[in-house]
């Protein structure tokens, strides 16, 4: 007989997300559970609410902006970004990594910042991909965008 391992706390809360994404459901409309727990993590307090389409379209549009921004970085003619910091002094620098330039983030967008936290993981736990992983996921929600257009449900997606 297989034996199946417990999936760590959290490890379904991207899914989830990508179904909230996809179907335009509040978060808060979920029942009570341990990856509602992890979502509200993510989003700040004085976040605003948005509902049904306009809160699909305004997360695929987030993510899809982040998976653009360092898509271009790619390749062999893969361009570099000037970074600018806000803090004291303004440093600038001058980069083609994907998790530095993620790393420089500020952003509110849910969709976007699972893209970010793919990102770190990747980075985490091989060190090298951090690009790839957020243009093969922005890709994916791109595709799935055209297919929620189609009337398929979003769990018939993922």
């Amino acid at each position: 007989a297989q034996q199946s391992k417990a999936e760590p706390q959290g490890q379904k809360t991207p899914a989830l997300l990508l179904f909230c994404v996809l179907s335009g459901i509040r978060i808060s409309d979920f029942p009570k559970h341990r990856a509602y727990d992890q979502i509200e993590k993510i989003l700040k307090d004085d976040a605003s609410e948005e509902k049904g389409e306009r809160a699909r379209m305004a997360s695929f549009v987030g993510a899809i902006a982040i998976t653009d921004l360092v898509k271009t970085t790619l390749g062999p003619k893969g361009m570099d970004k000037i970074l600018q910091s806000t803090g004291r002094g303004h440093e600038v620098t001058v980069t083609n990594d994907g998790a530095t330039i993620l790393k420089s983030l500020h952003i509110d967008n849910p969709a976007a910042k699972v893209l970010i936290d793919i990102s770190k993981v990747q980075d985490d736990e091989v060190g090298d991909g951090t690009t790839s992983v957020v243009v093969l996921a922005g890709e994916l929600l791109r595709e799935a965008e055209k297919l929620v257009a189609a009337k398929i449900h979003p769990m018939t997606i993922i």
